[in-house]
């Protein structure tokens, strides 16, 4: 298994999605204080609405469609290839363009209780498929590993809206200067991807070609994980709007805050289990042993992590400003929730790969149905800290799902080694938390010592490295770096 080109892949993918993130905040950050709390609630509306509807109407397949695209490119055949791209991005394509036109006529005829305007942003964000058809592409990148494309896309899309936008609302143009800034980086999203597909399709040799069974297959692969996503969609739109509604706007701008945080700093080893899955879906055997690989090397990277953010949660938000040190508390309890996710999102994986739909539905279930729940009971009494409780139990029960599924497909989750691993920054963690150090202090510790720990134990071997590194860095530039890493090699591995 080329696990090297795996984690090259996670760089790339969670590099693209801290750049939406960063971007995204940087975006409302810059053009909030110039325009009013209603244009930029009523901005958040429309985008809300946009997300909503064509994350429905995608049906799952941007993800199913992975599990086609990776197997045909592991079996480098480029005709089932194209067939499963085109047939996916034009049925896509067709519904978003079918949504727009009907909801643009729905409101025109005031069937939607919307105002003219907004009817007509979300309408022109639907005919471009901010959320629609141009995640195909992306998922076709994915599944082909060169996710580089994916963050270079989001880069220029950001950098763009930013650009464009923020000028516009400094001018007075207010709403229209905003959503200007999303409608124009969503086009060029949108061309920029298809300028980059279109070099990779054809040094695949893909073939346009469009069949009706490609569409079944990706839409029955798709709503394994369709349900579930609309679940955490919803979960996630509940949790802040709960906030928004039930607490205050305050309190839902720390607990943003606090996730973008964790979930950012947890990006690129999560990235590495959701890379395997095409990879997984192209292999004939090994699979398990494959999804065992990525999970103790993801494991490895994310708790030292979490731990650092569990030990030191007020440290990031300090150096925001002291109005953003209440996003400490969600950091802390999304950062323990975070710890199950390898063993959750390694098995659901793993399932994906095999076909077991109904597996994957399952689990998505046992997960967000409980995080929707305990969003209207724990909000109104705990505000973020009850959000994000009620967002890290989600893993609870899903890994309470996991454990008897897994045990029936004879599946190991290896969850003594997970505990071994588990074990060295939780000491270290409750070690700094006795000793309070200075937090630069206390958190170099944890992250040096974990990893040191982590090398003389073999739980990160040679190899894992190795597979780090050329993940990374190129070989030219490993040859040159070889005189400097081998006293580091020898500190971590004491030969």
């Amino acid at each position: 298994m080329a696990l090297g080109r795996v984690l090259r892949g996670s760089v790339w993918l969670s590099l693209s999605s801290i750049l939406a993130s960063f971007f995204g905040f940087i975006y409302w950050l810059l053009v909030s204080p110039l325009v009013s709390p209603a244009a930029v609630g009523k901005a958040a509306t429309i985008l809300a609405i946009e997300s909503l509807i064509l994350s429905t109407l995608s049906l799952g397949i941007p993800t199913g469609i992975m599990r086609f695209l990776g197997r045909e490119s592991g079996r480098r055949d480029p005709i089932m290839l194209g067939r499963y791209l085109y047939s996916s991005l034009i049925f896509i394509l067709g519904l978003n363009l079918a949504a727009g036109a009907l909801f643009l006529c729905l409101g025109l005829a005031r069937i939607i209780p919307l105002d003219t305007e907004s009817i007509i942003f979300v309408s022109i964000l639907i005919f471009l498929g901010m959320n629609g058809w141009p995640l195909i592409l992306s998922a076709f990148f994915n599944s082909i590993l060169k996710t580089e494309n994916v963050a270079i896309t989001q880069f220029i899309t950001g950098l763009t809206r930013i650009i464009i936008g923020v000028p516009l609302v400094y001018l007075g143009l207010g709403l229209l200067g905003i959503m200007l800034g999303y409608i124009i980086a969503a086009a060029g999203n949108s061309l920029i991807l298809l300028i980059l597909a279109r070099r990779e399709i054809r040094r695949l040799g893909a073939e346009f070609s469009i069949a009706g069974h490609a569409i079944k297959e990706s839409i029955e692969a798709g709503l394994a994980t369709w349900i579930p996503s609309i679940l955490a969609l919803a979960g996630q739109w509940l949790g802040v709007l709960g906030l928004s509604g039930f607490v205050g706007s305050y309190e839902t701008g720390t607990y943003f805050i606090g996730y973008s945080i964790t979930t950012g700093l947890l990006a690129l080893p999560m990235s590495i289990i959701s890379l395997m899955f095409p990879v997984l879906s192209g292999m004939e055997d090994g699979r398990k042993r494959a999804m065992g690989e990525a999970i103790r090397i993801s494991s490895a990277i994310m708790y030292p992590l979490a731990f650092m953010l569990i030990a030191y949660p007020a440290f990031i938000p300090s150096l925001l400003g002291e109005a953003y040190l209440p996003a400490s508390t969600p950091i802390m309890i999304l950062a323990a929730g975070f710890l199950l996710a390898p063993l959750v999102n390694g098995y659901t994986t793993y399932a994906y790969a095999l076909g077991r739909y109904q597996e994957v539905i399952f689990i998505g279930l046992a997960g967000n149905l409980p995080r929707i729940i305990l969003y209207t009971l724990l909000i109104r009494r705990l505000a973020e800290a009850g959000a994000a409780i009620s967002f890290s139990l989600g893993f609870l029960s899903s890994l309470v799902t996991v454990i008897p599924l897994a045990k029936r497909a004879g599946y190991n989750l290896n969850i003594k080694e997970t505990l071994k691993t588990l074990s060295i920054p939780l000491a270290l963690c409750i070690l700094m938390l006795a000793l309070k150090p200075h937090p630069l202090l206390g958190i170099t510790l944890i992250l040096a010592a974990s990893y040191i720990t982590y090398t003389r134990l073999k739980i990160i071997s040679r190899k894992d490295l190795a597979n780090i590194a050329t993940a990374l860095l190129s070989r030219k530039a490993l040859t040159n770096l070889s005189p400097y890493l081998k006293p580091i090699l020898k500190i971590l591995y004491g030969e």
